[in-house]
């Protein structure tokens, strides 16, 4: 059952790849920068001014806050919040690849939405780790560490690794299958019904 589990995942994997290539992958860029620039402009205690905008030769152009009001302005190729968005699909593919129950929809919506919060978020840890290493490298190791490890989580993690996970504990059908080999069979409290003692009393005809 796994095997055929790994199977249709993969086919699934391969036809929503060339649907996010060619129909979702500019919508979710627009919406990774419009969720990314939402971000930064609400952070607590900024004051300086602060935009994600995408020029031409699709570069990310951001506009980041650095201590002492100001802000400056950082470069990225697309490849790297395209990158982010590469973990629906494949969260899609293994989702739908288990079996089919009524709890399938519900994990589809809560995974999804959590994967589309994703991307602004390692986007701009991306961004703070850029503006550690390149302005204030020799101050705060341990915050250096922190954001080396969390960018390193975000471009090599979060997209390969983390959706499976998710779907296997947002799905118990999927886990099921995935880890025992067997459907989830959800156990149901038996209402037990009391049976009056003594003899039956005789109909009266």
């Amino acid at each position: 059952m796994q095997l055929r589990f790994l199977l249709r995942a993969s086919l699934l994997f391969i036809a929503l790849l060339a649907l996010w290539w060619f129909v979702l992958r500019l919508p979710l860029l627009d919406w990774v920068q419009f969720s990314s620039e939402f971000i930064l402009q609400h952070l607590p205690g900024v004051h300086s001014p602060t935009s994600v905008n995408i020029e031409a030769g699709r570069v990310w152009n951001l506009r980041v806050p650095v201590p002492g009001g100001r802000s400056i302005h950082l470069r990225a190729e697309e490849r790297l919040p395209t990158l982010y968005t590469v973990a629906l699909p494949l969260f899609w593919a293994v989702l739908f690849a288990g079996p089919w129950s009524r709890r399938l929809l519900r994990a589809f919506a809560i995974g999804t939405g959590i994967l589309l919060m994703t991307p602004a978020i390692s986007l701009l840890i991306y961004a703070a780790h850029a503006v550690k290493l390149n302005l204030y490298r020799s101050a705060a190791p341990a915050l250096g560490y922190t954001l080396n490890f969390a960018d390193y989580l975000g471009s090599s993690v979060m997209p390969y690794l983390f959706p499976p996970l998710l779907a296997l504990a947002l799905y118990p059908d999927l886990r099921s299958i995935i880890l025992t080999g067997t459907p989830f069979a959800p156990k149901f409290a038996a209402k037990a019904t009391a049976r009056p003692s003594g003899p039956r009393p005789n109909r009266l005809s």
